[in-house]
């Protein structure tokens, strides 16, 4: 009988019990009555998402705007702090002549006029010179000089000539 007993014994296999699943908390909920169980099984990891950067919008990109173009969309002159008309013939050159001196701020020039915005130029420091613009299309052209945090001095004058 003791034969039997160990016999028998010996044949007992050991059987774990079954894996329990454990409720994940979601971010919504903090009750245990609306938790779900993971679906990830014992002993396993669950692999994050693979997270992509989204997608880049394509509708409100910047384009380049060639100048001199007709149709070239033009600076509001009303944002101007000063404003210069000029009358200018077809197929000429406009020299802008600038003088700028400053201890601090920005300095914005433009030209403008039916050809749209034909020239454009921000100072940070101090410089004199000239930009020679050529000019396809005549008739009534502006300069306009935008100031910012401005501290000094600035002096433009214009000439033109045939191309």
């Amino acid at each position: 009988m003791l034969a039997a007993l160990l016999l028998s014994g010996c044949n007992l296999a050991f059987n774990p019990p079954p894996p329990t699943t454990l409720p994940t908390f979601t971010a919504e909920s903090e009750s245990v009555n609306t938790l779900e169980p993971s679906r990830t099984p014992f002993g396993t990891t669950a692999q994050p998402p693979t997270l992509l950067p989204p997608p880049l919008p394509t509708s409100n990109l910047p384009t380049a705007i060639p100048l001199g173009t007709a149709g070239t969309p033009t600076v509001n002159a009303a944002l101007a702090d000063q404003r210069y008309e000029l009358q200018v013939r077809p197929n000429h050159t406009i020299g802008v002549n600038y003088t700028i001196t400053m201890t601090r701020g920005t300095v914005t020039l433009v030209l403008q006029g039916t050809d749209g915005l034909v020239w454009q130029q921000t100072f940070t420091t101090a410089e004199t010179g000239r930009a020679e613009v050529p000019i396809k299309q005549g008739g009534m052209y502006e300069v306009l000089a935008t100031i910012e945090n401005f501290d000094g001095n600035f002096n433009i004058s214009w000439d033109q000539k045939p191309t």
